[in-house]
């Protein structure tokens, strides 16, 4: 059993090596769906990019449409 154990160790360390060298290297393998990984990343980059721009562009309006009337207002309303 202790055997066992130790193998299955050894052999999650290789496969964790492999995969770090894979990306260090720029290639990081092999999808389930036998498809590369960097051409299925390529391929949703750009809309995760839009996303991700989208929500920070929110973000900023909402802080700002927030922030502003605090920040301008001469009534302590805001302090409280």
């Amino acid at each position: 059993m202790r055997i066992r154990h130790v193998a299955g160790r050894m052999l999650l360390v290789l496969l964790l090596a492999g995969l770090l060298a894979g990306l260090l290297l720029g290639d990081p393998g092999v999808s389930p769906s036998l498809r590369r990984v960097g051409e299925l990343l390529a391929e949703r980059l750009p809309v995760t990019m839009r996303g991700v721009g989208l929500g920070l562009a929110c973000g900023w309006v909402l802080a700002l449409s927030l922030a502003a009337p605090a920040a301008l207002s001469r009534t302590p309303f805001f302090d409280r």
